[in-house]
């Protein structure tokens, strides 16, 4: 663009788990939503591909350690009105914020189905109660204590840059006793990209039931498969078709 930098900012590493914290603040009185967990793992030579999120209640001391920074960050900026998604990162020495912005969890809401089931309340409708009504605002608890279902969202995670001729995973997510839903972003005929961020993951699932341990269960089959399996590519079906081909040992399965 033939512009000069002539200064360059550092920041410091931020070393921990992250999590988003969701608010809707009215009249100065904030209220804690949403608390979800980022699932981050190393994955095509990165150390933080997300692998998914899912929700927390706040009972513990480091959920309200995060839920009292949240709130005095939203004092210290005067917000006053609007709802606020912050991203925290929990270190060594205390949640330090990542960011914040006066808006609405993002995601294509692929959250929303899962704080419905997980609280009774979501956001969405929060947002809409903060601005319409000082009644239903009241009504919402400052902060989650206990939950009804347990849920998941399922990043989908590509580990190679190939062609898809088929996803037999699709039928194996909806066979899961916790499925929920599928957003597919990549479908047959498309070239995957390998995932990286959240920008190049091919879709993600929704998993929701009232077993917590069920929802973990597949959470981890998912991403497994997806190692291998989840998507067929011309290359495997080529590599089949030549090992056929030079079997000799009469094995009658690859005519199946």
């Amino acid at each position: 663009l033939g512009i000069k930098n002539d200064g360059v900012l550092i920041q410091e590493f931020l070393s921990g788990k992250e999590y988003v914290i969701d608010t809707m603040t009215r009249h100065g009185h904030h209220k804690i939503i949403q608390m979800w967990e980022y699932d981050k793992r190393q994955a095509n030579g990165r150390f933080n591909v997300y692998f998914g999120q899912f929700p927390h209640i706040i009972t513990s001391e480091l959920q309200h350690q995060l839920k009292d920074y949240v709130v005095s960050v939203l004092d210290a900026l005067e917000v006053k009105n609007g709802p606020g998604h912050a991203e925290v990162i929990m270190t060594e020495t205390g949640p330090c914020l990542v960011e914040i912005g006066c808006r609405c969890h993002g995601g294509n809401a692929s959250w929303f189905q899962v704080a419905r089931e997980f609280a009774g309340q979501d956001q969405l409708n929060a947002v809409i109660d903060g601005f319409t009504s000082e009644e239903a605002f009241r009504r919402i608890p400052d902060f989650v204590t206990s939950y009804n279902k347990y849920g998941r969202v399922v990043d989908l995670v590509a580990y190679e840059q190939k062609q898809i001729l088929e996803i037999p995973g699709i039928n194996f997510v909806k066979s899961l006793k916790s499925f929920n839903r599928i957003n597919l972003f990549k479908n047959v005929g498309d070239v995957l990209d390998i995932t990286v961020d959240c920008n190049t993951t091919p879709g993600e699932v929704i998993l929701i039931h009232s077993d917590k341990n069920q929802v973990d269960k597949d959470f981890e089959q998912i991403h497994a498969l997806l190692k291998k399996g989840f998507f067929v590519f011309d290359e495997d079906l080529n590599s089949l078709e030549e090992s056929c081909v030079s079997s000799q040992d009469g094995d009658s399965s690859c005519d199946e």
